[in-house]
């Protein structure tokens, strides 16, 4: 292995300034297709307050019905039924949102990139990680974005892992949901190294896979922030080098998350807890600038993390 000195870490320009840099550019370019949305967003509004007065009637006489046993199971399917009928507005607004607005959003960031809203990543990538002990009986992913950023691959989409235990008191439990970031690391590694959030020395081990041991650093910031583990010493040590190391601390302060990164087969695995991801707001018009400066944030908060990581330089030959 033949390393290299790597660059400082550059702040020229953050992804919040390019945020406001493209915004109005960006928007312009959408003018059209938000405009058309946002018409069919108003006319089904208008749609729903006409339904309104006969969903209520629905739902009030579904309810009077529900204590009489003959027609209580009826009546419940009507109470939903009215409900859905009268304050049901969201239709078909937030998949025509992310396949014509987002779709489009994400080509004027970056030509090489796609955005596939049904699609997400194999559940591979999430077993592969060992990020986690549990593997998911259930396993949900959307909102697939790939392609090449600023010289790296990239893919990351939405994740919703779950167990759900058999037997008669089964309950499901929540393993994961956020972002599962994925991306080429640009140095051949054998071994795998895998890094969490330091939650003290209580919770040493718990969490690192099997045939893994611990990674001691000699960077204070890096210690306090993670724990480390690897299955081969002398490669963490290049993996894990000075810049990589303040460039995961500068990482996790930024997300503010209990962030997980695992770094085996050539590529860094990244899982990022996380809320509302690309959702569109139906309250909101849909031409709404603030709405697409949100979208944009979450997107491009995403793609600059190979650039933070510095993944595009190549410490050493990737064979």
């Amino acid at each position: 292995m033949n390393s290299t000195t790597e660059s400082p870490i550059s702040h020229s320009e953050s992804y919040q300034e390019r945020i406001y840099r493209d915004l109005d550019s960006i928007v312009s370019a959408m003018h059209p297709c938000l405009w058309e949305l946002e018409t069919e967003r108003q006319q089904a509004i208008a749609n729903q307050q006409k339904r309104k007065p006969v969903g209520i009637a629905i739902l009030v006489v579904s309810a009077l019905c529900f204590f009489i046993p003959v027609l209580g199971f009826f009546a419940f399917f009507g109470i939903i039924g009215g409900a859905i009928y009268a304050f049901g507005r969201f239709g078909n607004f937030k998949q025509e949102y992310k396949t014509r607005i987002i779709t489009k959003l994400v080509e004027l960031i970056d030509p090489n990139l796609r955005y596939t809203p049904d699609q997400g990543l194999e559940q591979s990538y999430f077993d592969r990680s060992r990020l986690f002990k549990t593997t998911p009986n259930r396993y949900k992913t959307e909102d697939l974005i790939t392609g090449k950023f600023e010289g790296v691959d990239v893919a990351f989409a939405e994740v919703d892992a779950t167990y759900r235990t058999s037997g008669k008191n089964s309950s499901t439990r929540q393993i994961f949901k956020g972002i599962l970031f994925v991306a080429d690391f640009h140095k051949h590694t054998q071994g795998q190294t895998y890094i969490f959030k330091n939650n003290g020395e209580f919770m040493l081990d718990t969490r690192a896979p099997r045939g893994t041991k611990k990674v001691v650093t000699e960077d204070v910031n890096f210690n306090h922030c993670f724990e480390a583990f690897t299955t081969d010493q002398v490669e963490a040590r290049y993996v894990l080098s000075p810049s990589m190391m303040q460039r995961l601390v500068g990482l996790k302060n930024r997300l503010n998350e209990d962030i997980r990164i695992a770094i085996l087969d050539g590529c860094v695995i990244v899982a990022i807890p996380h809320g509302q991801y690309l959702e569109p707001n139906f309250d909101t018009s849909a031409n709404c600038p603030a709405q697409i400066k949100t979208l944009l944030e979450q997107i491009l908060s995403l793609l600059t993390m190979a650039k933070e990581m510095n993944l595009e330089t190549r410490i050493w030959s990737k064979h």
